[in-house]
């Protein structure tokens, strides 16, 4: 049987069949029906009301309702002294909006639900659908309290006011939530990646770095050591390819060395190819000049870069659409000798012995740096190693207009957080590591087939290409996929002899100019300076 009482424009209502009754405005009351507590929130009556309507309200429901069982008081009252507390409020946690990674929002779900007995909302679009929403004029409001998303759209969904920068309370020196935040416990990698300028604008959530997985058996048969340069790695591929008389041209024999190529991989291999020729703690510019917007792909560096990247590809004369993940497939069951992947996939094309005398090093070096200032090669004191940053990975931040922003930061730390976070990245099939902490004992990650020799050879590689001091961000401007696009392009027509590489690039340069002159060369310049983490 359900009442319902209207005093001027209030309503108050009780339900024996409810675990809740809802009364607007603001005083506390505590209604019982049978024996059974219903769970009321604070009402206030506002204005001069105040003074008398809780009074009169209590004082009609007692006379209205003696009938149906129910009674009502006042909270804090002894008239039933063995009467149970209110049932505590629980709000529903903020609702997640993910981006094209239907496996990654499971886990989220699965792990949130064993860990708070709550029902997480993820929901989860494509790609193509998130790059209308937020390029549409206005851009389409996010019906979510937060977004995760490829890390590459972190400057765009930032200018284009999706998104919020995390407030002092999250970040700030006497920050509340800066134990869970724990900053300093994220590595400089994956730090880069949440970066806007010198504000941080998301948390996260898993980086998958790419490295250079070898077969130790093949090395030591040729009696080898691993390389430390790109041209050191070239001689080693040549070194295997002769071994086999080319064999592997013909799609036999054992690769000398596989390639990611395909998926949007092209131009991501070429910049880390290129990144130690070009980044220096001196030097800022990389794919741009810092100062004019100029686009510095055609530059020799580049062009030297995709001329190896070819001569390398040349040798194993198999498919150029291979992505990280098959790359590694490769090397794990013996079909290829070197392979540049991603660090070890825990996913179908993982073979149960995948580890098994496989190891891993960070990506080759350079000895040499080129300036653009001044148009000319220096050899290096030591050999230097940058590695790529950003080239995959899930971030996530709050959106703006949030009625929830507190709620939803607290969440979003607890999901990037030491142990949540953790599990998290664990039950996805391509995210690694992204604290320190998380590369104390990797036998987490690999449970069944890492011996200790090959986690520390791992942890090690790890270290050194996500805790590096200087690193390449892979470009994360508006529009950042177009440009990475052309470029992938202008790579794979070398690759398949369409043009040589300085024409390649160069096309792709012009490409380049006209798209920055497109979305505006000044809003592009003053963002690619927040990609580098300046103010401009």
């Amino acid at each position: 049987m359900r009442f319902h009482l209207t005093l001027l424009a209030y309503k108050a209502s009780c339900s024996t069949d409810r675990q809740q009754v809802t009364v607007p405005r603001r005083f506390p009351l505590v209604i019982r029906s049978q024996g059974e507590t219903l769970a009321v929130r604070q009402v206030s009556c506002l204005g001069p009301v105040r003074r008398w309507i809780a009074p009169v309200l209590l004082l009609e429901l007692a006379c209205l309702f003696p009938w149906s069982g129910c009674t009502v008081r006042q909270e804090g009252t002894d008239s039933e002294p063995n009467a149970r507390e209110p049932a505590a409020h629980v709000p529903e946690p903020p609702r997640l909006l993910l981006v094209g990674h239907e496996g990654l929002a499971t886990t989220i779900r699965r792990e949130w639900l064993a860990r708070s007995g709550q029902r997480l909302e993820v929901q989860v679009i494509t790609e193509p659908t998130f790059q209308e929403w937020i390029r549409g004029e206005p851009p389409v409001r996010i019906a979510a309290d937060a977004v995760i998303y490829p890390c590459g759209y972190v400057g765009e969904l930032f200018e284009r006011g999706v998104i919020l920068a995390a407030p002092d309370y999250v970040r700030g020196p006497t920050s509340q939530l800066a134990e869970e935040l724990a900053e300093t416990d994220i590595l400089p990698g994956p730090h880069a990646e949440l970066l806007w300028g010198k504000r941080l604008v998301a948390l996260p959530l898993g980086s998958a770095p790419l490295l250079l997985a070898y077969r130790q058996d093949v090395l030591m048969q040729l009696g080898r050591s691993r390389p430390e340069t790109w041209p050191e790695l070239h001689e080693l591929a040549r070194a295997l390819h002769d071994r086999d008389d080319g064999a592997a041209e013909d799609g036999k024999g054992m690769v000398p060395l596989s390639q990611p190529l395909g998926g949007g991989w092209a131009a991501r291999l070429l910049l880390a190819r290129v990144a130690a020729s070009v980044r220096d703690p001196r030097t800022v510019s990389d794919v741009l000049d810092a100062a004019t917007a100029r686009p510095l792909i055609a530059e020799p560096p580049f062009v030297q870069a995709l001329e190896s990247l070819v001569a390398d590809q040349q040798l194993s004369g198999r498919s150029v659409d291979l992505l990280p993940e098959q790359v590694w497939h490769q090397v794990a069951i013996g079909q290829a000798a070197l392979g540049v992947c991603c660090w070890p996939v825990r996913g179908p094309e993982s073979p149960p012995n995948a580890l098994e005398g496989v190891g891993f090093v960070p990506l080759p070096g350079s000895n040499q740096l080129y300036s653009v200032t001044h148009q000319a090669w220096s050899n290096r004191s030591e050999i230097a190693r940058v590695p790529l940053w950003g080239s995959a990975g899930h971030v996530a931040s709050v959106v703006r207009g949030t009625r929830r922003q507190r709620a939803t930061w607290s969440l979003l730390l607890q999901l990037s957080g030491r142990s949540l976070g953790t599990r998290i990245a664990l039950g996805s099939d391509t995210a690694g590591p992204f604290r320190s902490s998380q590369l104390v004992d990797l036998r987490a990650w690999f449970p069944n087939n890492a011996d200790d020799q090959t986690t520390l050879q791992l942890r090690s590689a790890l270290q050194s290409t996500l805790g590096a001091t200087l690193g390449f961000q892979v470009l994360r401007i508006p529009h950042a996929e177009a440009y990475l696009n052309r470029l992938d392009q202008a790579v794979l027509a070398a690759v398949a002899g369409d043009m040589t590489p300085e024409q390649a690039l160069t096309g792709a340069s012009h490409d380049w100019d006209h798209l920055l002159s497109q979305h505006g060369r000044n809003q592009q310049a003053k963002a690619y300076l927040r990609h580098l983490g300046i103010e401009p």
